[in-house]
């Protein structure tokens, strides 16, 4: 090859990998963003979830209120030979009463407070599965557009192939090459073939894995995805747990029964103090005068709290509870905190990968395979080595459609564990 066109040749595939590696176009972006609406408001997870929360919700209010007042209804002082005659005896009277249990003084607000924080807890819980749909739905899209590039990938080797095989067919036409150079090109282009039909078996798998997910038939088409190009690096894990620990569902979840447990504790103690009762009554007499007027009662009575083993229980209970739930925060936020920081790892691997086979191991390849072709036809190179050279640059495309897959997958999951879109890629 002429040293006037390796710039040229350097120049051309450096395009190429541009076109094929550039960033989606916004109507992908809009195809993404309406399947994950779809799986949102399509998701029955999230009916049973929004369920929990109007429990949780109507829970609090039942919770805060009173208990019912109890009628009774009764005869005083009847006269056991003659029952029913309420004017025998002037002590005999018809009573009609009610009566109010009232618990001590903040205990009803305690225990709504108590139920409210646990419908928080669910309505974080809530928002968190959501999360956790659309990181589901992104990652088998970004699957989806990993075979579609690998896919590309393999169509062009097999034109590539096809040159090849008619090459070969030539030099050993003219008597300048051998039969195994035809037969070596063709077992190659079969293997690519079966490559071929594998990811169309595998993308199959996925759009339907994604129809499920938005809640559409297994057999709806999906046009082909292209991968989103790699952005700027995230920032470090101690800013990015601080930004989860404020945003993420999850941590407000365990914060909202952290407070409920708090709660737990305040009422126990007040199970120490008595509850009280309120009884008024009404005495209706039949006779006359004196003796006969009508009568009413009035009391307030009370439970005595002598119990104190059941309530120092109840107490212990409550402070082993939040002591249990800090544990869980901690551990949870120790976990996410290593997650961050392995999903970092993963994001920077995948990310150097993309810029070293970008920064030169493409064109290197594409080079390389073209010098060797060259080579073949004036018969300077064996055609192993050029099918060696071509299936090198097939490996390289492979390797760098994984690399950039495995990075947008990982940044989908990082924004999952995040709680949102960080600083690591576009336009999410």
């Amino acid at each position: 090859m002429p040293p006037a066109l390796k710039p040229l040749l350097a120049i051309l595939f450096a395009a190429i990998a541009a076109i094929l590696h550039a960033s989606p176009p916004a109507a992908a972006d809009a195809r993404l963003e309406e399947l994950v609406s779809r799986a949102l408001e399509s998701s029955q997870e999230l009916v049973v979830a929004s369920e929990r929360v109007v429990i949780a919700s109507q829970r609090a209010i039942r919770q805060g209120a009173l208990d019912d007042p109890m009628l009774m209804l009764g005869i005083d002082n009847g006269v056991l030979r003659d029952p029913l005659a309420f004017d025998r005896d002037p002590a005999t009277a018809k009573v009609i009463g009610v009566s109010q249990m009232l618990p001590f003084y903040g205990k009803r607000d305690l225990r709504r407070r108590g139920g409210e924080f646990e419908a928080e807890a669910e309505q974080e819980r809530l928002l968190d599965k959501r999360l956790d749909i659309r990181r589901q739905v992104s990652e088998t899209w970004l699957r989806i557009g990993l075979v579609d590039g690998s896919l590309r990938t393999v169509d062009e080797t097999i034109d590539a192939l096809g040159d090849l095989l008619r090459i070969s067919e030539t030099m050993y036409g003219v008597g300048r090459g051998e039969q195994q150079d035809v037969l070596g090109a063709q077992l190659e282009r079969t293997r690519m073939e079966e490559m071929r039909l594998t990811l169309r078996g595998d993308r199959q798998r996925l759009v339907a894995t994604l129809n499920g997910l938005a809640y559409l038939p297994a057999d709806t088409p999906l046009a082909a995805v292209t991968l989103p190009d790699i952005g700027a690096p995230p920032a470090g894990v101690e800013e990015l747990l601080s930004l989860a620990l404020s945003r993420r569902p999850l941590f407000k979840a365990q914060a909202a029964l952290l407070e409920k447990s708090l709660v737990g504790r305040e009422l126990a103690e007040r199970e120490f103090y008595p509850d009280l009762t309120l009884s008024l009554e009404y005495m209706q007499k039949e006779g006359s005068g004196m003796t006969g007027d009508d009568m009413y009662g009035l009391s307030l009575s009370m439970n005595l709290p002598v119990q104190q083993g059941r309530r120092q229980a109840m107490v212990a209970e409550a402070g082993a509870e939040y002591r249990m739930l800090l544990a869980e925060f901690d551990t949870m936020r120790n976990d996410l905190r290593r997650m961050l920081g392995e999903s970092l790892a993963g994001l920077a691997r995948s990310r150097a990968l993309v810029t070293l086979y970008r920064g030169g191991m493409v064109e290197q390849a594409a080079a390389r395979h073209e010098t060797l072709v060259s080579s073949y036809r004036v018969g300077r190179a064996g055609f192993a080595a050029v099918l060696d050279g071509r299936m090198a640059l097939y490996d390289i495309e492979r390797r760098l459609q994984q690399a950039l897959a495995e990075y947008n997958i990982e940044l989908a999951a990082l924004e999952a564990l995040a709680g949102g879109a960080v600083n690591g890629g576009e336009k999410r």
